[in-house]
């Protein structure tokens, strides 16, 4: 049974560079499933995207 790991609201107290460096070792460990809260969609979807890492975002 693989992991899951929750990160609430976390990247409000990182700058870019941190942000990108943690979602890139955490979504590219392999296994488990990663839950990110966040209130910058667009800013998650970007960094997805720059990161090439595959994300279902949904909005609430």
């Amino acid at each position: 049974c693989a992991p899951s790991l929750l990160l609430d609201d976390v990247f409000e107290k990182l700058d870019a560079s941190r942000m990108h460096n943690l979602l890139g070792r955490v979504c590219r460990t392999g296994g488990g499933q990663v839950f990110i809260t966040d209130t910058h969609e667009d800013r998650l979807r970007h960094t997805f995207a720059d990161l090439q890492l595959d994300a279902q975002i949904i909005q609430l």
